[in-house]
């Protein structure tokens, strides 16, 4: 393997200690510097871009756009919308939000620059490892209110890995967002920082368990490495080329959305396949960022960009670095270093949150008061309407009153996070509805037995359930 790696990257991998999943290297290897030139020509890799040309022209279209009114929309990430039509199950086609309407020399540049990062992606991981996507710019029809508009487009063949009885995403929760599990264990934070980001060397030995105090998913990956030899042979690959993209690129993969990267056991043991992993977040910004917020740590809310540099790169770089501690291999983030000063600034960068992004939290830890007053403040500085928030602090709520003894002076409560979910200018994402309509009917339910229950509340939530599909 190491031969291969070598040929693909034009790295000297001859004095790096690693640990290797074909047979029992020991390695020393030299990695280059990270190098941000990624405008270089790479050899191409063929991965049926003709079949996903021909995907494409097989589309319904209405004046040359495909019509995506014809499609069935999927639930998707931050960054992509997800489509499927419904003749033609095997292929997926994702459009790229943020590229949306622009003019055609910026989606050039951006198709571009996609195209030479994922290719070298591909080079890195190899094709069977990937979830190969080709891209396109494409005229897109949305509905009869929005005009057609170029973006950058995706095809993707559906792979039968998301199949496997046996599976699971590797992926992070985003640590800094949740201030109650900070504070209520802020010398485990502290100590997890210090532990795996720092380039300090502490003189107490540093504990996983105060990883998986924030990390409580992981517990089961763990376990499993214990067990399956399969597994910390294929998580072992993962992390080797995962350290030598980041060498090469200075690019950190987003381990945050859902099965983006994808772990899953198949008739010969445990594989994974790596998806649309890259986005903006590199190594360089991360560390000016985390030295922005030493003196202004609003700036994280001055840009999304800014946002994920803080709020999800530093537990990718945790999780990755825990888990090759783990499989006691060296640190796969070396350049993302926290001083306890550092990780005192993360410690309370919530406080810089929007209140939308803190009321979710406290809901899910059973905080209900104080979620709906971070809540009714949201509302105040809002001039959209949020389902989404309704839907999760509503739903979180009968997720916990459905366990509780309950009396008659929970009626009001039971009342405003009902109201919260039979509000009439909810839209409600169709995977949710299942989730939704019993939340809607047991609340109902509950106030029905108490004897206290609003009319006008009444007709709105037979409304609701009736466009949920009752």
């Amino acid at each position: 393997m190491i031969n291969a790696l070598m040929m693909i990257t034009g790295l000297n991998l001859g004095d790096y200690n690693v640990l290797c999943p074909e047979g029992n290297f020991n390695s020393k290897i030299t990695m280059e510097q990270p190098n941000n030139e990624l405008n270089q020509a790479f050899p191409y890799i063929e991965f049926d871009q003709e079949k996903a040309a021909s995907y494409l022209s097989t589309l319904p279209r209405i004046n040359d756009a495909i019509d995506l009114r014809q499609f069935t929309e999927l639930q998707g990430g931050g960054t992509h919308n997800i489509y499927r039509l419904n003749e033609n199950s095997r292929f997926l086609l994702k459009v790229m939000k943020k590229t949306i309407g622009n003019d055609l020399e910026t989606l050039e540049k951006d198709l571009a620059e996609l195209t030479g990062k994922y290719e070298l992606l591909y080079q890195v991981f190899d094709v069977t490892r990937c979830l190969v996507e080709r891209r396109f710019i494409e005229q897109v029809y949305v509905s009869e209110q929005l005009a057609s508009k170029k973006t950058i487009v995706s095809v993707v063949q559906f792979d039968d890995c998301f199949q496997s009885k046996e599976k699971f995403g590797y992926n992070i929760s985003g640590v800094e967002s949740n201030e109650i599990d900070i504070n209520e264990n802020l010398s485990k934070y502290h100590s997890m920082n210090l532990g795996l980001l720092s380039s300090e060397h502490s003189t107490e030995k540093f504990d996983l368990e105060d990883f998986l105090v924030f990390e409580d998913s992981f517990r089961s990956i763990f376990k499993m490495l214990d067990e399956d030899e399969s597994l910390r042979e294929a998580m072992k690959d993962f992390l080797v080329r995962f350290k030598i993209f980041y060498k090469k690129t200075d690019l950190l993969m987003d381990i945050r959305g859902k099965d983006n990267v994808l772990f899953y056991k198949d008739v010969s043991g445990w594989k994974y396949k790596i998806g649309s992993v890259i986005k903006h977040e590199t190594g360089d910004a991360t560390r000016k960022m985390l030295q922005e917020i030493s003196t202004n740590p609003s700036a994280v809310n001055d840009s999304f960009q800014n946002w994920t540099l803080i709020f999800y790169v530093p537990s990718w770089a945790r999780a990755l670095n825990a888990t090759a501690k783990k499989l006691e291999m060296d640190k796969i983030v070396e350049n993302i270093n926290l001083s306890m000063k550092d990780s005192q600034n993360l410690a309370k960068i919530h406080n810089v949150l929007p209140s939308s992004h803190r009321a979710p939290y406290y809901a899910a830890n059973g905080r209900f008061e104080e979620a709906l007053e971070f809540f009714d403040e949201s509302e105040k500085t809002s001039s959209s309407h949020n389902s989404w928030i309704r839907d999760f602090l509503g739903t979180e709520y009968w997720g916990w009153i459905k366990n509780e003894d309950i009396n008659q002076t929970e009626t009001n409560r039971i009342a405003t996070f009902l109201g919260l979910l039979v509000d009439p200018k909810n839209e409600f994402s169709p995977d949710r509805c299942d989730i939704i309509r019993p939340a809607i009917e047991g609340l109902l339910s509950l106030l029905q037995d108490f004897g206290s229950i609003d009319p006008n509340m009444k007709e709105a939530s037979e409304s609701m359930l009736q466009r949920l599909g009752k």
